[in-house]
C-alpha cells in the first residue's frame, strides 16, 4: 500500500538523484529496492517521481494527468525576454505527443501511415542489414558497440525513414530533447538551433510538407530511443553472460525501453494510491520499471499506454526481432571493458560501450 509521502523526500541510502535513476549502475536492483516507490520532491516545484509499474500505468491512462505544453512557456519567454522560438513552435504543432484536441488523432493516423510505408521499404533489407552491422562482433577483439555496430545500423534505418542519406552529424543532434520539456532558456535556444538545422535539411530534401513533419517526428521519437534500446539491451545481456554458456542471447522482448522517462502534469487536483496530486504538479514516470517488473504483462507497456502510447511500437519490435535473430546467431562470448555515457536527465545517451569479444 503506497502511503502519502512527506512534503520533501530524497531517496534513502541511495547515491543517485531522481533524475539519475534511469542511468544508474545496477538499476534493476536499485528499482527493486526503492521504498517508497512513489514520492514527492518539493524543491523548485512540486514534482512526483513514480517507479511503481501499476501506478505508472494508472497515471498514463488518467485524463487528469496530461502532457505538458510548451506553448505557455514560449509565450512567457517572448513576453519576458523578447525571444521567439519558431522552430520549437513548429515542433509543437506537428509532434503527435504535443498536439491536442481533434488534431491529436489526425497526427497519430498520419504518422502511422507514414511509418507503415517506410517499414514496407525496410522489411526486405533488415536481415542483411542486421547481419552486416553486427559483423564486428563475429571475431575476437575490442569492439565499440556504439560506433561500430549501433550507429551504422541506425544510420541505414533512418536513411530509409528519411528517403535519403542521413547526415552523420544527425546521430548527435538530439532533437528528442524537446520531449524533456526543459524550460531553461539557454537549453531551449540550443534546441531551437538544432531543430532549425534539422528542418533546413528536411526541407531541402523533401518536397512534401506533410512528409517533412513525419520525418521530423521520426527523428524526435526514434533516433536516440532506438539507439538506446539496442545498445543498452546488448549491455544488459552481456552483463548476464554467465547465464548463457553457449553464448549471449537478447531477450524475446526488449527490457530497456527506448524512452526510460516520460512526463505528465496534473490537470487538476486528484488522489491516487494515497497520494494527493495538486493541479500543476510535474509527474516523472520511470518507464523502465515496466521492463524490470516480475510480471510479464508489464513489459508490454515499455512503449507507453493510453492515448499517447508509442505509434512506432510495431516498427520498433520488427526491428528488434531482426536484430535479435542475427545477434543470437553469433553465439557471442564477450565482456564489457568500458562504458561511458553522455549527460541526460531523461534518456540514456551512450558515448562509448567497448566489449572484449573472446
Amino acid at each position: 500500500m503506497i502511503g502519502a509521502p512527506p512534503a520533501r523526500r530524497v531517496l534513502p541510502r541511495e547515491p543517485v538523484k531522481s533524475y539519475q535513476l534511469h542511468s544508474a549502475d545496477r538499476r534493476q536492483a536499485l528499482f527493486a529496492q526503492l521504498s517508497p516507490r512513489v514520492w514527492l520532491e518539493n524543491d523548485l516545484l512540486r514534482a512526483w517521481v513514480i517507479t511503481d509499474p501499476a501506478v505508472i500505468l494508472r497515471v498514463l491512462r488518467s485524463p487528469l494527468a496530461i502532457v505538458s505544453s510548451l506553448t505557455d512557456v514560449m509565450k512567457a519567454i517572448k513576453e519576458n525576454y523578447g525571444t521567439e522560438l519558431p522552430n520549437v513552435a513548429y515542433a509543437c504543432s506537428v509532434l503527435p505527443l504535443l498536439v491536442a484536441d481533434e488534431a491529436h488523432p489526425a497526427a497519430r493516423k498520419g504518422f502511422a501511415t507514414f511509418l507503415a510505408a517506410r517499414l514496407a521499404e525496410l522489411e526486405g533489407e533488415l536481415p542483411e542489414l542486421s547481419k552486416a552491422c553486427l559483423s564486428p562482433l563475429s571475431r575476437p577483439g575490442r569492439v565499440d558497440i556504439v560506433s561500430e555496430v549501433v550507429d551504422p545500423f541506425i544510420h541505414r534505418v533512418f536513411s530509409v525513414f528519411l528517403q535519403c542519406d542521413l547526415p552523420a552529424e544527425f546521430l548527435a543532434m538530439h532533437v528528442g530533447d524537446i520531449l524533456s520539456f526543459n524550460t531553461n532558456l539557454a537549453r531551449l535556444k540550443s534546441l531551437e538551433a538544432r531543430i532549425a538545422k534539422t528542418l533546413a535539411f528536411l526541407r531541402a530534401t523533401t518536397p512534401n510538407e506533410a512528409d517533412i513533419a513525419w520525418k521530423f517526428t521520426c527523428l524526435v521519437f526514434g533516433l536516440d530511443s532506438l539507439a538506446m534500446m539496442l545498445t543498452e539491451s546488448i549491455v544488459t545481456a552481456t552483463g548476464g553472460a554467465s547465464a548463457h554458456p553457449e553464448g549471449i542471447r537478447l531477450p524475446q522482448f526488449p527490457i530497456e525501453t527506448g524512452v526510460p522517462v516520460t512526463f505528465r502534469r496534473a490537470k487538476a487536483d486528484f488522489e491516487m494510491d494515497g497520494c494527493s496530486f495538486k493541479a500543476g504538479d510535474l509527474i516523472r514516470l520511470q518507464l523502465q520499471a515496466f521492463g524490470y517488473s516480475d510480471l510479464a504483462e508489464h513489459r508490454n507497456f515499455i512503449f507507453g499506454a493510453g492515448m499517447h502510447s508509442c505509434v512506432g511500437k510495431q516498427l520498433s519490435l520488427r526491428i528488434w526481432d531482426s536484430f535479435k535473430r542475427e545477434f543470437d546467431r553469433l553465439d557471442l562470448k564477450a565482456g564489457i571493458t568500458d562504458y561511458q555515457l553522455m549527460p541526460s536527465h531523461f534518456i540514456i545517451l551512450h558515448k562509448l560501450v567497448e566489449v572484449d569479444v573472446r
